[in-house]
């Protein structure tokens, strides 16, 4: 099956740092105003709330930034297919969604639908992530060049966590908000920790 290639490799790396330089500058400007007239009217609980949500934030911006580096990486050629750069699109465009459902998050830490809205948007980021991660596999040209399926399915497995971390926050905010907090953060803290302990064994070449 012959495979069109459109972009090269830097090109895409360039532009998601970039984009993601884009998401964090909106993400300070979003909140900065918000946090200014809070400090003003010496509203110091609401204060601590938002610096919370956007510590949190600036964090799961980076730690997706982080992920989509790694599928890069698990290309060996220096171009990518039509496939990979628009999901990869895609990916960025949620990813700079994310400094506005985040401010709203924070100007109502209590509303549903203010936590469901965050969810969303991370969900649809972790779904993309999926999506790039399988079309990267399958390209059939890591840098792991004998990676062992058992590896494999282990990086499929540890990218799935995400969105059903997300969807369980998602739907527990409609019971107990307090829970779906936990269950983002979760997908956070997976994110963080879990893959940097996951790098692929391999097969030796003379197997």
């Amino acid at each position: 099956m012959e495979v069109n290639y459109i972009m090269e490799r830097q090109q895409l790396e360039k532009f998601s740092d970039r984009a993601i330089g884009i998401a964090i500058v909106l993400l300070i400007l979003v909140f900065s105003l918000p946090i200014g007239k809070i400090a003003q009217q010496h509203n110091w609980g609401q204060s601590v709330s938002h610096l919370v949500i956007f510590g949190f934030s600036f964090l799961t911006i980076c730690v997706f930034w982080v992920a989509l580096s790694r599928v890069i990486g698990f290309i060996a050629k220096p171009v990518l297919t039509k496939k990979i750069v628009c999901l990869g699109v895609l990916y960025f465009l949620f990813l700079v969604l994310l400094p506005f459902s985040s401010v709203w998050l924070a100007g109502n830490p209590y509303l549903p639908a203010s936590i469901r809205l965050y969810s969303l948007n991370l969900l649809l980021g972790s779904i993309l992530y999926l999506l790039l991660l399988n079309a990267a596999l399958r390209l059939n040209c890591h840098i792991y060049q004998h990676l062992t399926e058992k590896a494999r399915l282990w990086q499929k497995k540890l990218a799935l966590a995400g969105p059903v971390l997300y969807i369980a926050s998602f739907v527990v905010s409609y019971f107990n908000i307090y829970i779906s907090f936990i269950a983002i953060a979760g997908a956070l803290c997976l994110y963080a920790f879990l893959f940097n302990r996951s790098m692929p064994d391999t097969i030796p070449e003379n197997s």
